[in-house]
């Protein structure tokens, strides 16, 4: 089971023939469009509305390595090819699955009533039933003819045109499953096939960048354009709307506009895609174009309405190119994280709406090259190519002063960089200052020279105050708001820092170093607060707990160590993990503290225990985690991997299984355990397991009753009981005859027998089966055991019950079950029992057993109460 399970990936936009998947798709259902796009490496799908791009539903299609080949639609379903199958979806609702292929299926397309596969490796196409998936026709095509792609030509009935690797094209007839006509080859491999408004005419694009307008009736080139011999064309599409132009997209990302009438290359739209488009298509009669990428997780609707005739960008969802190194959540509502990644990017990510996703601008910094102000002067160079600030080494977020225009809250040290970087999450850009380190190079132990960058960085509770720790051991304060530098530590650790970390109150900080020490600073005059803590490793990550004052550090040696904050004494020694941990953070509680390493495991510790309760196994090893503020999910970044995985802490919500780390026994068979845990528990007083309500419930059973008496007396009902004997007939009377004397004696025994019958309770004490006794009582709730003990009336029967609470006693298990009900039977039959004189005996035996359960029980508490107090400093 675990304690986290998935709930989603965020981020996730589009992915692309680069991350083993397909393109997009673009349908249309009535007069709305929509684009359904693969994600998560191929093995699901997202439908946006072209409208609005909002996210209007997802399915998970396919599960480990398998991935998406290629998709298709009709209507409200859509069909994904994955590996030998065809996965069937309606509405987003997997349906059916569809198989007779013996290899991987290549290409798919809609003809009609039917559904085309091809598997390019068998030569084989199957037409298939959109209704009932019954196979229609199944054929081979030539040997050695490998399918490239595949189109259905306007008015050619139940003929396809199929492009070959070779640059050569054959007509196929499905129905009759006979080669119609196999025209002259191009050169080079044919990519995409794009039938034309104009009869006859199909645009065929080719892997040497060439497209070419062929007619096919007469077997003949209308019109040959080329791009680019580099770049192969990835897409065609003709504009509907009554400009004649036909678009083409390219491996390298451009977007390639061709004036049919004028037969020339009206625009090149350069890198609309990083890393090449994998999809382009035009809504029907608008000059609106959509076009996903190949790499760069992203989704674009572009209109043709300049001056030029060039496309603009009407909307978009994007999400990182490169995989995030670095994931905080903002807020106090865990609705927004921040994430950086290896793509230069820090974006704001929402965990409820994808449409509120947007990634902070980093533009300022252009604007900062014209400037001569010494004070915003930064060593990062900025031109024309400039892509982004290096990757993120730390980062930190500050939620107290959002509301405060003038401070910014977010900040960021990066690679190579002197120097902190602020941000403002709000306004999603860059804010004005950069906290500059010394503009000096410090010279090592040796005397030689070394550049001086930012390594660690945090923000103080209130938000006002960053601190920055840099390579040469030095820490300083700056102001959040003039971005001047607010102190200094005079004394510097011997080595890079590697982490910082601040209390609640923002009193004290705390910096860890590869020096192997850990260092507690005054917040604001940065001065040395006590001795420094010595330890054998290298420190690699702090975590300190708002709410326990616990401070976690993650060490080189693999090990976390938790300290006091308070006595600044080792309280904890984690082990567990075998590769380097990579990232640490508390529960918001502070009894919990998870952990994520480089051995591809995600591990819950409690602290309490110092045992680890879960851990959970990844694909890949996850590099960063946060905690939302309220506990209830998990994110998670993964290696490789431009999603950040959303886990459901399933404690939150309710019980979760949780298995406790190894221990010294686990090498014993559950036999031995067994036997083990009762030679332990002789010498203990035990409580039951039951809740507790079922035992407090007993002493309150007359209140409970007094509270649900009616509050109007029952009113007599006025016809006669129903059980009184009527004769048969149209005006039936009471039957006023006598019964016999026999039958009269058999209800009246009956009765009594039923009133003078011993409870199950009872008899199992007057047979001396204590055990079995003390198991049904266990198993009985408050009205059930009220109900058994009420019927015990003789007296010989309440003295076995008096020898069965003795023996009860004795066991010393389930202590509080069996003193609410020796306090229940003695408040029933108390007053009986005083006056037999053959009880007398047995209840004092009763007491003395009553009062050494509870010495032994009151002594535990006792010394429990006095140890508790003396470890806590209350003595």
């Amino acid at each position: 089971m675990g304690l986290y399970s998935d709930y989603r990936v965020l981020g996730l936009v589009c992915d692309g023939p680069a991350q083993g998947s397909c393109g997009s798709l673009v349908n249309s259902l009535g007069s709305k469009w929509f684009v359904t796009c693969p994600v998560d490496k191929g093995r699901s799908v997202h439908l946006y509305d072209v409208s609005a791009l909002r996210l209007k539903g997802s399915a998970k299609v396919c599960s480990g390595s398998e991935s998406i080949a290629v998709l298709a639609a009709a209507d409200e379903v859509t069909f994904a090819a994955v590996g030998r199958d065809i996965v069937v979806l309606k509405r987003m609702k997997q349906v059916e699955t569809w198989s007779a292929h013996e290899d991987a299926i290549t290409s798919l397309l809609v003809f009609g009533n039917y559904l085309l596969s091809v598997s390019a490796n068998e030569n084989r196409i199957i037409a298939w039933n959109r209704e009932d998936g019954e196979i229609a026709s199944d054929f081979y095509v030539n040997p050695g003819f490998y399918i490239t792609t595949i189109t259905h030509p306007p008015t050619y009935l139940n003929k396809v045109l199929l492009g070959g690797k070779d640059g050569s094209l054959q007509l196929w007839n499905i129905r009759t499953m006979k080669l119609i006509h196999e025209f002259r080859g191009f050169g080079s491999a044919i990519t995409n096939l794009e039938p034309s408004s104009v009869v006859d005419v199909v645009a065929v694009g080719h892997s040497d960048g060439n497209t070419v307008l062929h007619n096919f009736r007469f077997d003949e080139s209308v019109l040959s354009f080329k791009h680019s011999e580099e770049s192969s064309v990835t897409g065609l599409c003709f504009r509907s709307d009554g400009d004649e132009s036909l678009v083409s997209s390219h491996a390298n990302g451009d977007l390639a506009v061709w004036d049919l009438n004028e037969r020339r290359l009206r625009m090149i739209s350069h890198e609309v895609h990083k890393g090449g488009v994998a999809t382009s298509r035009f809504t029907s009669g608008e000059p609106v174009l959509i076009t996903t990428g190949m790499t760069d997780n992203c989704l674009k609707v572009h209109i043709f309405d300049q001056p030029d005739g060039s496309p603009r960008v009407l909307r978009s969802r994007s999400g990182h190119v490169g995989p995030p190194v670095k994931v905080r959540f903002c807020g106090g509502d865990g609705r927004q994280l921040i994430s950086a990644g290896l793509d230069r990017e820090l974006r704001v990510i929402s965990t409820i709406r994808d449409a509120q996703n947007r990634v902070i601008s980093q533009k300022a910094l252009r604007k900062r090259k014209r400037r001569s102000d010494a004070r915003i002067r930064s060593e990062v160079v900025v031109d024309d190519q400039f892509a982004g600030l290096p990757p993120v080494v730390d980062i930190a977020v500050g939620a107290a002063r959002r509301e405060d225009e003038d401070f910014a809250n977010i900040v960021t040290v990066h690679e190579g960089i002197r120097g902190a970087f602020t941000w403002r999450m709000e306004s999603g850009a860059l804010a004005s200052h950069v906290l500059k380190t010394e503009d000096d190079d410090n010279a090592n132990a040796n005397g030689v020279s070394m550049k001086v960058t930012s390594t660690s960085v945090q923000i103080s509770p209130a938000g006002h105050i960053a601190f920055v720790g840099c390579s040469d051991g030095s820490l300083s304060s700056y102001n959040l708001q003039s971005g001047r530098l607010v102190a200094s530590s005079p004394q510097k650790h011997k080595a890079r820092i590697t982490a910082i970390a601040i209390d609640a109150i923002g009193e004290t900080l705390v910096s860890g170093s590869d020096d192997q020490s850990l260092k507690f600073w005054d917040a604001h005059t940065m001065q040395a607060s006590g001795q420094p803590i010595i330890l054998n490793s290298g420190i690699e990550l702090i975590s300190w707990s708002v709410d326990s004052d616990l401070i976690a550090v993650g060490c080189d040696d693999l090990s976390i160590r938790i300290y006091d904050a308070e006595t600044r004494k080792l309280a904890r020694r984690l082990k567990g993990h075998s590769a380097r941990i990579t990232d640490l953070c508390f529960a918001p509680s502070g009894r919990w503290i998870l952990s994520s390493s480089m051995d591809a495991s995600l591990r819950t510790w409690d602290l309490l225990a110092g045992v680890e309760v879960d851990k959970l196994d990844c694909e890949s090893p996850p590099t960063s985690i946060a905690l939302s503020p309220e506990g209830s999910f998990v994110a998670v970044v993964f290696a490789g991997q431009v999603g950040i995985s959303l886990l459901v802490n399933k404690a939150h919500f309710g019980a979760a299984s949780m298995s406790l780390g190894k221990d010294d026994h686990q090498d014993q068979t559950g036999e031995q355990l067994n036997e083990l845990d009762v030679s332990v528990a002789d010498d203990l007083v035990t409580l039951s397991s039951v809740p507790v309500s079922q035992w407090i419930i007993l002493s309150n059973l007359e209140l409970v009753r007094e509270r649900n008496k009616p509050k109007v007396p029952v009113k007599k009902s006025e016809s006669a009981p129903f059980f009184l004997p009527t004769t048969s007939g149209l005006n039936p009377s009471f039957d006023v005859k006598s019964q016999p004397r026999e039958i009269v004696e058999q209800k009246r025994d009956r009765a009594l027998g039923s009133l003078l019958e011993l409870s199950e309770f009872g008899r199992l004490c007057v047979d001396g089966k204590y055990a079995a006794a003390l198991d049904l009582a266990k198993k009985l709730g408050p009205s059930g055991i009220d109900l058994q003990l009420r019927s015990i009336e003789d007296a010989d029967s309440q003295l076995s019950v008096l020898k069965y609470f003795v023996y009860a006693l004795s066991l010393q298990k389930d202590f509080d079950l069996v003193e609410a009900h020796m306090d229940l039977f003695l408040r029933i039959h108390g007053s009986q029992l005083a006056e037999e004189r053959q009880c007398a005996m047995q209840l004092r035996e009763l007491k003395a057993a009553h009062e050494d359960a509870w010495t032994d029980l009151r002594d535990s508490f006792s010394m429990v109460l006095t140890l508790t107090a003396h470890f806590s400093g209350q003595q």
